[in-house]
């Protein structure tokens, strides 16, 4: 797997507002508040949508 460690900042998701759950399967993780690594923008922006959790980190949790 290939990580991208150039994201700066809370995820816009804002760009995935029309394509939830239609995510690639890039591997760039993204650690949410519940715990769980999300494996990429897109999938946490379609989980968050709806979700009690936020943005914590960019990799792994």
């Amino acid at each position: 797997y290939v990580f991208y460690k150039n994201n700066v900042g809370f995820p816009n998701c804002d760009v995935y507002v029309h394509q939830l759950h239609f995510c690639t399967r890039e591997m760039d993780p993204v650690c949410a508040t519940n715990g769980q690594t999300y494996s990429n923008i897109c999938v946490f922006c379609s989980e968050l949508f709806g979700g009690a959790f936020d943005f914590s980190h960019y990799g792994r949790c």
